[in-house]
């Protein structure tokens, strides 16, 4: 019936053209210009029209110029939209059946980038940025594929150090001498790899592995990964993690000017010092000397002095100082941190808490009074000092943790801390931050500040981030029991992570008010570390327009800022996490493949194995009783840090 005829079809997103031998079924048998036998479905059939000279309909599909046609198209006023037939009568208006064919040819032709299909023989004009741009790209196109043709030639030439590179142990590529490429490098082929690299970063780079490598070898994720350092378009410590969440690591242009009246601030003249983790550049909070057991001062770093909308946009787009184990990215400018640290020897701006409270069977909040002031740092130490100066704030933070968590039942979330660092070099090295009172009583006056920071802006009605946590009364008593008879045992922060935290709370950040019943304490809102928190960034600039009298946030607006900020610390979260993951990963191929070890961790439904260095170490000798949490075993460890994943494998 349809032998003979002319067909126009689709192949591979062209329009093409042959002439009908014969149908069967739902398939069509068709000739070629070239005279070769095809067979194609009749789905990709779009017109069949009588026979018609081929070759003919050929050559005008050569001789109509789309471009024309559009340049004349589109200098006809307000000519939006334009059927086949007026195309056709603005080339020529004496068209015959096969010219306007191969019109209709050329126009459904993936080449086309004037015109564009709206539905049958409908066609809207692109405007001439769409045309400029589809031309680029066109031409990006065929640039690509010659630097990919021009790519599988030269790797070609390097195949059998490839195929040597793929059998080599990963762990080889973490020494501090791994395997480089030592020839040059063209610059189509490293303009390549570095594509390869940028897709590898976000997990895509399937698709330029099958371009580039098809037919010549196959490759695995962690073979891609050998390559790019063999080639040095990666080094095996880079932190590929900042690319992969888009985390923002450059240093803001912002003016940070935060020159500071002392009218209407009160001077703390009571003796004040600022206690942190060993090493630290950035101090949030300084704790004035208690006269008694029933109120203590405690001092915020006042960003209200940055409360302008570019520093708050910032803070948002950030979340949160970022922590790697080669460094930190900070939340703030560093110029604005260095004006607002509450550093020694120099009078600062800040923003006071006097909390008024009771230590009975329960913390009991009595009054808080929140004023702007300016302070004197006398000294700032570490958490390693234990000096005169601070006995009175080491004796009034432990008496407030022994009744939180002794007596109301609270977590104890202080533990020691192992940590993996890399030099400025690559090479791992260790460290480890020591549980002692003054450590305890620094991170419990700070959650009390948290506490009366919530319990005062419930009272007062002011928006602002609450913390919530849930936990399950069981686990809660569970918990409570497990910490006082392992109380003598100084166990591992993951330990204490995965067995007292993760396991049995949960936590979000609300706009109610809200209470962190894991803690005890019934109101809890963020505060205590502004220079590298945005939730409490935003806080304390609530609280000062709340102070100053000034318009506030609304609740509507700070869920808005909630959204932006939950997704900003997620991703900085995420980074942290996979970072440490990583370096982790390699400390343990490194210093423990094909090792024994006495004991593991495990974190988050066993979906990951972290080993803890000298565990042992923190229980002989410490407690005769059996901890039937935590039992002794013996494995060997395999870690992939390209997976982020260390795999126990069962010792024979």
């Amino acid at each position: 019936m349809n032998e003979g005829k002319t067909v126009l079809f689709f192949e591979k997103g062209e329009s093409k053209i042959g002439r009908i031998k014969k149908k069967e079924n739902k398939y069509f048998t068709i000739i070629t210009p070239e005279g070769t036998e095809k067979t194609i479905s009749e789905i990709q059939v779009f017109r069949i029209f009588p026979p018609s000279d081929l070759q003919k309909i050929i050559e005008f599909k050569k001789e109509i110029d789309l471009q024309t046609l559009w340049e004349v198209s589109s200098s006809i006023p307000d000519l939006r939209q334009i059927t086949e037939d007026e195309i056709i009568s603005i080339h020529n208006p004496n068209f015959k059946f096969e010219e306007k064919i191969a019109l209709i040819l050329k126009l459904y032709s993936k080449e086309n980038i004037y015109f564009k299909n709206i539905r049958d023989d409908l066609w809207s004009l692109r405007d001439s940025k769409d045309v400029e741009n589809l031309q680029k790209k066109i031409e990006g196109e065929i640039e690509r594929k010659e630097k990919v043709k021009k790519f599988k030639e030269w790797i070609s030439t390097v195949m059998e150090k490839i195929k040597v590179l793929k059998n080599m142990d990963i762990k080889i590529f973490f020494s501090e001498n791994y395997p480089t490429f030592e020839g040059e490098i063209p610059e189509f082929a490293e303009s390549l790899l570095q594509r390869l690299k940028k897709f590898f970063i976000i997990e895509k780079e399937d698709e330029i592995v099958k371009e580039s490598f098809s037919g010549i070898i196959e490759l695995k994720r962690s073979e891609i990964f050998k390559l790019l350092v063999f080639f040095k378009i990666m080094n095996p410590y880079e932190n590929f993690f900042l690319e992969k969440f888009n985390i923002p690591i450059e240093e803001q242009d912002i003016d940070v000017n935060i020159a500071y009246s002392k009218e209407g601030r009160e001077i703390i003249e009571v003796p004040t010092y600022s206690i942190d983790v060993e090493g630290t550049e950035i101090r949030d909070d300084a704790v004035s000397e208690p006269s008694d057991m029933t109120e203590i001062l405690v001092h915020i770093a006042d960003v209200s002095l940055l409360d302008r909308e570019e520093i708050i946009s910032e803070v948002i787009r950030r979340g949160k100082t970022i922590y790697f184990p080669e460094g930190k990215i900070d939340m703030l400018p560093k110029k604005a941190i260095k004006e607002l640290s509450l550093d020694s020897g120099i009078h600062k701006p800040s923003i006071t808490f006097k909390i008024k409270f009771y230590l009975g069977e329960k913390i009991e909040i009595k009054d808080v009074d929140i004023f702007k002031s300016e302070i004197f740092v006398r000294k700032n130490y570490e958490f390693s000092d234990d000096v005169e100066d601070i006995q009175k704030i080491k004796k009034i933070g432990i008496e407030i943790h022994n009744t939180r968590v002794k007596k109301m039942g609270g977590v104890n979330l202080i533990s020691d801390d192992f940590l993996i660092l890399v030099d400025d070099k690559g090479r791992l090295t260790t460290e480890k931050w020591k549980v002692n009172d003054m450590r305890i009583a620094v991170a419990e006056i700070s959650m009390l500040c948290s506490y009366a920071i919530g319990w005062f802006c419930a009272k007062k009605s002011i928006p602002v981030f609450f913390r919530r946590s849930k936990i399950d009364p069981n686990a809660k008593s569970e918990i409570h029991r497990f910490n006082v008879e392992s109380e003598n045992i100084p166990l591992p922060r993951h330990y204490i992570i995965w067995r007292n935290i993760r396991a049995s709370r949960y936590i979000e950040t609300t706009t109610e008010p809200s209470g962190a019943e894991s803690l005890g304490y019934d109101f809890y809102a963020w505060g205590t570390s502004p220079l590298r928190r945005g939730w409490d960034f935003i806080n304390i600039i609530q609280l000062s327009r709340y102070l100053d009298g000034q318009k506030m946030f609304s609740i509507q607006e700070l869920q808005k800022i909630k959204e932006k900020l939950e997704l900003s610390i997620s991703k900085a979260e995420s980074a942290e996490d996979l970072r440490y993951k990583y370096i982790l990963a390699i400390y343990t191929m490194r210093e423990l493949s094909n090792k024994q070890i006495d004991a593991l961790i495990v974190e988050k439904n066993k979906e990951s194995i972290y080993w803890i260095e000298e565990i042992l170490s923190f229980l002989k000798g410490k407690n005769p009783k059996k901890v039937e949490v935590l039992n002794n075993v013996k494995v060997y460890l395999k870690a992939d840090p390209i997976n982020l994943k260390i795999i126990p494998i069962p010792a024979e």
